[in-house]
């Protein structure tokens, strides 16, 4: 109930047609005061609405929790005052995909500082070196251009991939036609802001204890498992962090400190709204090849043949030869289709589809790998409760009270 409550909200700021993207951006955005807040990159091709996201979830954050940029350069980062961007979310519209950005990016995500030591002039001109440092101790959001198979990097962060499908596209536009015409009421949209405001804020900073973590298994098939369920296991703490009125409390019978104990609904809902990306670091194609082959499929399916050319592509689909001809190579190099004839200097290549571009075994068997992991957590929390239930029960056997009456 509060999940819908949440995406109907962000439904109502103007973000359409996103809702789980929606979610784990704003779950990201709410844990940037958490001990371990969570990062994510968006993904997409150019005129997508990348920034438009990213600016409808900033004006979602309370005042001064947050640094907005439209562009930031790698050596920037190692300028900013010490404390400037501490417990902050970091935003950035366009991240340049280079190493010189992406390392210090990673560096600050993993150890939470960037220590820079140059060598620099002083007043008569003497050189000395001098040590620059700066926490970040913080959630980053970015966008990028989607036309690589940035997953292969492994980088620190949880990728996303926002939806640019036909559908998506005739929503944006009826909403943005909606809200030209003055349908669409500017105070429920103020006021969807200030609720969702309101929430971030009341978030306390606190521990999270998953019970359940050893029992998390990833599917075989996963690629870069080491970080994919360290990027699994710490979404899950965020989601237990952004319900933590709705969650049972233990405190350290040491220190005092009080912990929030993950409930199985939390990682039910990680494995949710991680499946996609999960299944997409199984998959040897970069995410728009695999696009291109899964609309190369259905119109094939459509002509009712097997057989094509790159020429009756392009007289159903507008794209750049260059662009149709990279993805047609890498289709080629893992066997999704193959050369029957033609010629390369005359009418060109014909091509043709193999088998071997079914994936929906390994799609199979990640959804079987998960809900094995759903029903094995289901089965330890039911013998928890039983336990403290028993535990309930004698107690109140053994109280003198409880005897007497």
């Amino acid at each position: 109930m509060l999940l819908k409550q949440l995406i109907s909200k962000l439904n109502t700021t103007g973000i359409i047609g996103e809702d789980e993207n929606a979610t784990i951006l704003f779950f990201a955005l709410a844990s940037y005061k958490f001990y371990n807040p969570f990062s994510v990159l968006c993904l997409a091709k150019s005129g997508i609405g990348k920034s438009y996201i990213l600016q409808k979830l900033a004006d979602c954050m309370p005042q001064n929790s947050y640094s907005f940029h439209t562009r930031i350069s790698s050596n920037a980062l190692y300028y900013f005052d010490s404390n400037d961007i501490q417990n902050k979310a970091l935003l950035i519209e366009d991240l340049e995909w280079t190493t010189q950005m992406l390392t210090p990016l990673s560096t600050l995500q993993t150890q939470g500082k960037l220590i820079n030591t140059r060598a620099t002039k002083d007043k008569d001109g003497m050189l000395h070196s001098t040590t620059f440092e700066v926490n970040g101790n913080l959630c980053l959001l970015a966008c990028a251009y989607s036309d690589k198979n940035l997953e292969s990097l492994s980088l620190p962060f949880l990728m996303v991939h926002l939806n640019h499908s036909h559908n998506q596209d005739v929503a944006v536009m009826e909403y943005q036609k909606r809200l030209k015409a003055d349908l669409i009421n500017q105070s429920d949209i103020h006021k969807a802001q200030h609720e969702l405001k309101c929430i971030i804020a009341t978030l306390q900073n606190t521990s999270v204890i998953n019970p359940f973590a050893p029992l998390i298994e990833l599917p075989e098939d996963i690629a870069h498992p080491r970080k994919s369920l360290l990027l699994l296991l710490n979404f899950i703490e965020v989601i237990t962090y952004f319900f933590q009125y709705q969650r049972e409390q233990t405190a350290d019978k040491e220190t005092g400190e009080v912990k929030f104990i993950t409930h199985p609904d939390d990682i039910e809902l990680a494995f949710k709204l991680l499946k996609n990306s999960l299944f997409r670091r199984a998959d040897e194609l970069s995410t728009t090849a695999r696009g291109f082959y899964h609309w190369l499929t259905t119109f094939l399916s459509e002509a009712k043949t097997k057989q094509f050319t790159a020429l009756d592509i392009r007289k159903q689909k507008a794209i750049h030869p260059r662009t149709l001809n990279r993805y047609l190579q890498e289709l080629k190099l893992y066997s999704y289709i193959k050369v029957t004839g033609g010629n390369k200097h005359r009418e060109g290549f014909i091509y043709k589809l193999t088998d071997f571009g079914n994936q929906s075994d390994m799609q199979n068997r990640i959804e079987k790998a998960l809900q094995n992991n759903l029903d094995k957590i289901q089965k330890e929390y039911a013998k928890q409760n039983n336990k403290e239930s028993k535990t309930v029960s004698q107690n109140e056997a053994s109280d003198p009270q409880t005897l007497a009456e």
